[in-house]
């Protein structure tokens, strides 16, 4: 029992440095400029490191600290998308990618998808074209080079750009557990329930084995991803449609404002 406590505060303290880590990116590219996001680094290594709710959790809170000091009110958003990425995350430590190189590249183009994929369709939802933002200027530069259609010519600009953000992500995550000793990134392994990590080797000898059951561990676990995943898409349409109401209310005074000039 008090190992598992221990467990609990080392997986807490590796939340707090990953979200920092987050919120540090995120400080750093909105002050110099640079046309990357690196909002999810310590998503991504919470998930790779300590599993798949750290991971969550790291994402989730991130979004919501945005709102509070980056006064970026549309970051609450994107919570499902870093749902995803952490999940996506997980899956791939659990299947060995961030062991090999070709492993870090698959990661790459999974998170880009994630990222700039479905973050583009989002972004497209919520606001339509962009007019601001990192990816706005290479979209309608895009858009006027190649005339595809806006949609079109916003999604490739996030994907373009979400590829080399994630390629950076990847990257210091890959190098940061490569250099790691294995018992070190041990301690802060929570597979849910306090229940002791499976080793690689057991895992694969399961796998092996033919092994079809699935855990209760894993049942509950997937459970509680799916429901956060809901959690977000209710959050994210909640926001929608807020977001919504306040726009349609902006317009009406402006028109009213126009009209009584």
């Amino acid at each position: 029992m008090l190992q598992s406590g221990k467990r609990l505060q080392r997986v807490a303290l590796l939340c707090l440095i990953s979200i920092v880590i987050n919120l540090l990116g995120s400080f750093i590219t909105a002050k110099t400029g640079v046309p990357l996001y690196l909002d999810s680094v310590g998503t991504v290594f919470a998930a790779a490191v300590s599993g798949t709710l750290p991971g969550i959790a790291v994402g989730i809170t991130t979004n919501i600290l945005k709102v509070f000091f980056d006064n970026d009110l549309t970051s609450i958003y994107y919570g499902a998308i870093n749902v995803m990425l952490a999940l996506c995350a997980s899956l791939c430590e659990h299947r060995g990618c961030f062991k090999k190189i070709s492993g870090a590249f698959l990661m790459v183009g999974l998170f880009a998808l994630i990222g700039g994929g479905l973050g583009g369709i989002l972004t497209w939802f919520l606001f339509g074209f962009a007019t601001e933002g990192i990816s706005a200027d290479f979209a309608s530069a895009i858009a006027l080079k190649t005339h595809w259609d806006p949609f079109i010519s916003e999604i490739s600009a996030d994907l373009l750009l979400d590829i080399f953000d994630k390629g950076v992500t990847v990257a210091i995550v890959f190098a940061v557990i490569w250099f790691l000793p294995k018992a070190f990134v041990e301690k802060f392994r929570y597979d849910g329930w306090q229940q002791k990590p499976i080793t690689e080797d057991l895992r694969q000898a399961m796998s092996k084995g033919g092994v079809r059951k699935i855990s209760l561990r894993l049942k509950i676990m997937l459970y509680i991803t799916v429901a956060s995943i809901l959690l977000s898409v209710v959050a994210v349409t909640i926001g929608f449609v807020l977001f919504r109401r306040s726009t349609i209310e902006d317009h009406k005074m402006l028109g009213e404002s126009v009209a009584t000039l």
